[in-house]
């Protein structure tokens, strides 16, 4: 049994605990074989055994315990692409936010509508059109 086949969080600490020792009696070496048959079979699919060494390798507590360098570059290369995802989908969202406000200023120029005038400034307005025209602009202005 190569400590290398098995690439596994659970292996990975177990590697050194399960491997058989000549010092072990036959009940130990029947347990660390049986035990070690199992772990071999676990984990077998090729995304699991990815995202298993890549928990462990960010889990300070095996800190360096196991080779990681491949295993790091690969999250660092994860990162930057979730980066690039991220920095693309807020460009996307913020050209989309400027297209929209472009649109509502659009929308919203128009000439400016025409005073409607109250009802008391209809009521009164030819007074107001005759005292306009009467009193010189400096009096209106309260000079």
């Amino acid at each position: 049994m190569a400590a290398s086949t098995v690439r596994n969080c659970c292996c990975v600490v177990a590697i050194k605990a399960y491997t058989i020792q000549a010092q072990d009696s036959t009940f130990t070496r029947n347990i660390k074989e049986k035990i070690w048959t199992d772990l071999s079979a676990r984990y077998q699919n090729e995304e699991v055994q990815i995202f298993l060494e890549e928990a462990t390798v960010m889990d300070p507590r095996f800190k360096m315990k196991i080779e990681s360098d491949a295993i790091w570059e690969r999250l660092r290369t994860a990162a930057v692409v979730m980066a690039i995802t991220e920095e693309e989908q807020e460009e996307a969202q913020t050209l989309e936010e400027e297209e929209d406000q472009e649109e509502v200023e659009e929308e919203d120029y128009s000439p400016p509508a025409k005073h409607r005038k109250t009802a008391l400034e209809e009521l009164f307005e030819e007074e107001d059109q005759t005292l306009h025209s009467t009193v010189p602009k400096q009096a209106r202005r309260g000079k």
